[in-house]
């Protein structure tokens, strides 16, 4: 999964090195290519990598490229973190996806209004999908829209698809890239049956926590009038239906 940082922004290194895959600009290829070069050729640099010429001359002819690569490239050639994240054109998760966030707004900072809003949204009508991805779902189509838009404020040109369903529900699903990210902050695909997947709010900024229970109790509370009080209510699948397990 790579590093799980809560107090710092999500830098592109800390996403799953093997199924993250990247494309970038002309500009730091040819850079890239200069600097190989420079400092051997490819036969040299591969060799000394340990990484198979065909990831080079692939890379050269504008391919998407794995993280993997770019960590071993970086690591060796000494280019700037900064340099590679303002010259990244796509982000994807898995080598022959094409959905994922394109001009990725990268470092991802999650620690704000919009990361309250995104990871509150997900906790409450939202879920992982089994293949990874995030879906969304409320008959609130402004809702619905808040959370579409703090991704992007987030992620930047992230592949999104709206859907109205029969019953009036309009759903939002975000590709698989999206809950890459978003596992890194307690939301594994079986939190809905895993008590023990969730966010972490004391190691949030205040502004996050705020939005983040705004949009969960928008989701999952109500008000009752009768007896003046405040609830929330979520449907939580069991594997095993213990009084313990309940509880916890």
């Amino acid at each position: 999964m790579g590093v799980n940082i809560i107090h710092s922004k999500i830098h592109i290194f800390a996403l799953p090195m093997n199924s993250t895959y990247i494309l970038i600009t002309p500009e730091l290829r040819n850079r890239i290519q200069r600097l190989i070069i420079e400092n051997g050729g490819v036969e040299k640099i591969a060799r000394m990598l340990d990484i198979d010429r065909n990831y080079f001359y692939n890379f050269f002819k504008g391919k998407r490229c794995s993280l993997y690569f770019i960590f071993k490239i970086y690591n060796n050639l000494a280019i700037d973190i900064r340099v590679i994240e303002k010259n990244l054109l796509e982000v994807v998760s898995g080598k022959n996806n094409s959905i994922g966030i394109k001009h990725p707004n990268l470092p991802f900072n999650m620690n704000n209004k919009y990361g309250g809003i995104l990871l509150g949204g997900i906790m409450g009508d939202g879920s992982r999908t089994k293949l990874g991805g995030i879906t969304y779902n409320n008959k609130n189509e402004l809702i619905v829209r808040n959370i579409l838009e703090s991704a992007r404020i987030i992620f930047g040109d992230v592949k999104y698809r709206l859907t109205w369903k029969k019953d009036g529900t309009l759903q939002l699903d975000l590709p698989k890239i999206v809950g890459d990210v978003v596992a890194m902050f307690g939301i594994e695909k079986s939190y809905k049956t895993v008590s023990d997947c969730y966010v972490k709010l004391p190691e949030f900024s205040n502004s996050f926590k705020i939005h983040f229970i705004r949009q969960f109790f928008d989701d999952e509370g109500n008000v009752r009038k009768t007896d003046r009080r405040l609830q929330i209510k979520q449907t939580r699948e069991l594997k095993e239906n213990s009084a313990k397990r309940l509880r916890k």
